[in-house]
Formats: structure tokens, C-alpha cells, sequence
């Protein structure tokens, strides 16, 4: 009886071990999440930052320098990049045509092939997966909203999110214009 007992106890404490090893995991996991429902949602470093951040390394089109612009960032090995470029194309592109640019991260030259079959008219710039992480661009896939400053003021990786914070951003910005011409 003993050893009966003493087995079902091990059991026990091997079950709740597991157990709480794997709430510290979850856990864990959920503490990267953004915080939606507090309205505390975390903010990408490059949100605030001027584009010659990226521009002193990786040389940008004048154009996308010179005011309103998106700087999309992929990966030639990201299953969900080549979508989202479509979307882009498709949903975007029609409703705003601000000037673009995509930074593709390559580890080998034949990766940016794709990339270049599907949109050969996209102004792609092949860059090593080291420099992404050297300039904090860790949304793969992703896209940058650039004010007429030269200031990143969105980042965000679906295009529904990209429309509607480019069309908050301009509407500002309209309103702005429209300010100073009443005064």
C-alpha cells in the first residue's frame, strides 16, 4: 500500500511540475503579445525615428526621402511577404499612390529572383539579414508610413492597419495645411 501511495504521490508532483513549467512558458509568451485591451500597445522603435536612420546605411530613393512615403520590409524567405505585397498592390497602391520602396533581406543572391519576377516594376533593395537587425527592421513582413518630415509615424504589418493609419496620418496632415491657410 505504501508503495502505491507513494507512486501516486510522484505522479502528482510530476504532473504539477509539468504543469507549472508550462504556465511559465505561456506566460512568457503572453507577456511579448502588445497589450491591446489597455490601450498600452507597444510602439515599434522605429516609430519616431527620422529615415535617414535607415537611409546613412542603406541608400533610399530621393523620392522616398523628399516627403510621404512607405519603405515595406520583407524577406525573400517569408512565406507571407509575397501576399503581402500583392495586397499591397491591390488594396493600397489605388488608394494612395505614395512613393515606395521595399527592403528585401537576402542571405544568398538568387533569393530576390522571386521577388523581382512577380513585381519587376517594385524598387526592391536587397539587404543582408545582419543590417535588418542592425537597424531594428524586425517586422518581416512590414511597412513604414514617412511623413513630409522624414519620420517614421507608423509601422505595422497588415495592410488593413497601413490604410487606416495612412489615413488618419494625411487627414492630419490635410488639416494641418488647411490650418495654416485660414490664419
Amino acid at each position: 500500500m505504501y508503495i502505491l501511495f507513494s507512486f501516486f504521490f510522484s505522479m502528482v508532483v510530476a504532473a504539477i511540475l509539468i504543469f507549472l513549467s508550462r504556465c511559465k512558458k505561456t506566460l512568457g509568451e503572453i507577456a511579448l503579445l502588445p497589450r491591446y485591451g489597455t490601450g498600452a500597445v507597444d510602439v515599434h522603435p522605429l516609430v519616431g525615428k527620422h529615415i535617414s536612420h535607415i537611409d546613412t546605411r542603406i541608400p533610399l530613393p530621393e523620392n522616398v526621402k523628399a516627403g510621404w512615403a512607405i519603405v515595406m520590409l520583407m524577406s525573400a524567405t517569408c512565406p507571407y511577404c509575397l501576399n503581402r505585397m500583392e495586397e499591397f498592390h491591390k488594396l493600397y497602391l489605388p488608394q494612395y499612390s505614395l512613393p515606395h520602396v521595399c527592403l528585401v533581406q537576402v542571405e544568398e543572391e538568387g533569393q530576390l529572383q522571386k521577388f523581382r519576377t512577380v513585381y519587376e516594376r517594385l524598387p526592391l533593395i536587397p539587404v543582408s539579414g545582419m543590417m535588418f537587425q542592425e537597424l531594428e527592421l524586425n517586422l518581416i513582413p512590414g511597412f513604414l508610413l514617412v511623413d513630409e518630415k522624414g519620420t517614421i509615424v507608423v509601422a505595422v504589418s497588415r495592410i488593413g492597419d497601413l490604410e487606416s493609419e495612412t489615413a488618419k496620418f494625411l487627414r492630419a496632415h490635410e488639416q494641418i495645411a488647411d490650418d495654416l491657410i485660414l490664419t
